[in-house]
């Protein structure tokens, strides 16, 4: 989701970039449940909570694509840092402003604001928020940058950097928990007893999203073929078919691994092997709506609320304003990738990679 939109055309990843989406225009459907009149009605986007994971595994798929000419320096890992800096920080932050200064008015929401600036969990719990930030999308960049830091320091060790990656992961998630705490799960909102909460987020298993991002990302580029088209298709269908039927169900709800990150990570490597044999043909729209979707998903909130909070009653409830929301959102959108995504985020940019160049000098 906070990537650059990779190029499009023939086996350049289109898939991907419907994928994000997809996953930022579930995300708004889900917030969008509080306008509806009925709960049978909310009950219609709960799913959308899942494009969180969907978010978390793409981005571990586009972070081995976007590193695949690294060369094992301390330049490269510094530059790399300081482009997802760079494509995060300044566009996160204004939009968090924005939702605080128009939605959010509580006494405490400017120390929350002070960690969310550095990416710093707010509270020890409950997870896999840890207390969240004043847009309450917020907590999710948390594990982006941190998903970033484990990455960019693999890739100073050249040819062992997915063993390092791996070994990171697995640190984090397996072996810390189970010494420091006697205990290891897969679910995300389990809580282990860790002392701080940053240790808490490192931890918590949607790192594991990530890491079957990754390794979904590795088979994209090797060698590897299901060279059988009726098996590989098989494998599409059924795999689409579980996915739409667990959300659909609200089977396993949850996220992480132990609940909708399983089937969405099986999903993302059935559609990678397609894509790889069948490049997808993907709608210019829904490409669109991928390269819209980072802030598509910082900002939706504030056209939810405003209206939500402060026009008189009828008009914020039900799919009329549902349909106007999206529409205001989507403009935004374009309007803040435009000019603040590929405007001011690509100024900070460079301004950072020569810093890191004046640095490594």
């Amino acid at each position: 989701m906070q990537e650059p939109a990779p190029q499009h055309g023939h086996n350049r990843l289109d898939f991907i970039q419907a994928l994000r989406g997809l996953a930022a225009f579930g995300v708004v459907l889900f917030h969008a449940k509080i306008v509806m009149p009925t709960a049978g009605q909310a009950a219609l986007f709960e799913w959308g909570a899942a494009g969180v994971d969907l978010f978390f595994v793409v981005s571990g798929f586009i972070m081995v694509h976007a590193t695949a000419r690294s060369d094992g320096s301390l330049r490269y890992a510094l530059e790399f840092l300081s482009k997802r800096l760079a494509r995060i920080w300044p566009v996160y932050m204004i939009w968090m402003v924005l939702y605080i200064v128009t939605v959010e008015r509580v006494p405490h929401v400017w120390s929350s604001l002070a960690r969310s600036a550095v990416f710093y969990p707010s509270a020890l719990r409950p997870p896999p928020m840890f207390g969240g930030t004043p847009n309450s999308v917020g907590w999710t960049i948390n594990y982006e940058v941190w998903f970033y830091v484990l990455f960019a320091i693999s890739l100073v060790a050249k040819r062992w950097r997915w063993l390092t990656f791996a070994s990171l992961v697995a640190a984090f998630t397996i072996v810390i928990p189970l010494v420091l705490t006697g205990d290891v799960h897969t679910a995300a909102g389990q809580e282990y007893r860790l002392p701080t909460a940053i240790l808490r987020l490192a931890a918590n298993p949607m790192t594991w999203d990530f890491a079957a991002g990754v390794a979904i990302g590795l088979i994209y580029r090797s060698r590897f073929h299901l060279r059988h088209d009726g098996v590989l298709k098989v494998f599409v269908i059924l795999a689409v078919t579980v996915e739409v039927w667990c959300l659909g169900t609200g089977f396993r709800a949850g996220y992480g691994p132990a609940a909708w990150g399983t089937p969405i990570i099986v999903m993302v490597l059935a559609l990678a092997l397609w894509d790889k044999q069948h490049p997808i043909a993907v709608p210019r729209w829904l490409i669109w709506l991928g390269d819209v979707s980072f802030s598509l998903y910082l900002l939706h909130r504030i056209p939810l609320l405003v209206g939500y909070f402060h026009l008189p009653s009828p008009l914020p409830g039900g799919f009329p304003y549902l349909f106007a929301v999206i529409v205001v959102s989507l403009l935004l959108a374009e309007l803040s990738a435009r000019y603040l995504e590929r405007g001011l985020s690509e100024w900070v940019r460079v301004r950072l990679v020569r810093g890191v160049h004046r640095l490594t000098a």
